[in-house]
């Protein structure tokens, strides 16, 4: 698959910034690299329409900035990603590496994660403040259902935490084909990975569902998500901004949920539902 990197240039302070990230995630766009006074955000090459290119336009105008657009051939992506691709950290909890890093010398669980094209390599607020709120869950011998797994690092990190019955699935088949190979990496068997769309799936009784996703897809799919959940089971939602807090929340309401816990990393959340008020 061929990515396309937009480029926006301009001073864009870091609030504005991650509105705009946020708003290009909506768009289809996968995976951003900040910069000074720079923001590259790559898309799917078939993702590209007129119809994109206006909102992309409108946006840049919206923040001041200026734009220009290239396509990548896919080892160049991987060659990018390799070059800015950092160790990250979460606490003495967990730590995600490319094999190409040293190993980390006092964490409770040790991630390998190679960047390709797939996201999830625990840069992003987003998968921080969900590995964040996995410590806490009694994993042990649980089923997971990982939505939207992207590198599969969330599953990957479920069986290192004593999880039984993974699955993971995301509708990009890159995505899927990265979280196979982490697999592997991080010699983990008890993982399923599968590539489609929530609706292709049958589902239910999940002790924990994770959805580290955008607004959009999360308003799409909360009513069924929630009812795959086993009887006291936890979903963990993760890819909102905060200004979007209460469209969440009130469908999530609806839904039969029960809002435990909301963490904040910048203008990002993630929030802890049980269909229950207590865990």
């Amino acid at each position: 698959m061929r990515y396309s990197v937009f480029s926006f240039r301009g001073s864009l302070p870091n609030e504005q910034q991650e509105v705009l990230m946020a708003q290009l995630l909506e768009l289809g766009f996968e995976a951003f690299e900040e910069k000074k006074q720079e923001l590259d955000a790559y898309l799917p090459s078939n993702f590209k329409s007129p119809n994109l290119i206006g909102q992309v336009q409108l946006l840049a105008q919206k923040y001041q900035c200026q734009w220009s657009e290239k396509e990548l051939e896919d080892e160049n992506w991987n060659a990018q990603w390799e070059a800015s691709f950092l160790p990250v950290q979460v606490g003495d909890f967990c730590g995600i590496r490319a094999d190409f890093h040293p190993n980390f010398e006092e964490v409770t669980h040790s991630i390998t994660i190679n960047p390709k094209m797939a996201f999830g390599t625990g840069h992003h607020e987003t998968t921080h403040l969900v590995i964040e709120m996995m410590k806490e869950l009694p994993l042990s011998g649980k089923s997971v259902f990982d939505y939207g797994c992207g590198t599969g690092i969330l599953a990957i990190l479920a069986s290192k935490m004593g999880a039984k019955n993974i699955l993971a699935i995301d509708y990009d088949e890159n995505a899927t084909e990265n979280a196979e190979e982490n697999l592997v990496v991080n010699q983990i068997k008890n993982v399923t990975v599968a590539t489609g769309e929530l609706k292709d799936f049958k589902i239910h009784s999940q002790d924990f569902i994770l959805a580290n996703i955008n607004k959009p897809v999360l308003m799409q799919t909360i009513p069924s998500l929630t009812l795959m959940l086993a009887t006291e089971g936890i979903l963990i939602l993760s890819g909102i901004m905060k200004k979007d807090l209460m469209d969440i929340e009130n469908l999530a309401h609806q839904s039969g949920l029960h809002t435990l816990d909301i963490n904040q990393k910048g203008d990002w959340l993630a929030i802890k539902y049980g269909r229950q008020t207590t865990v």
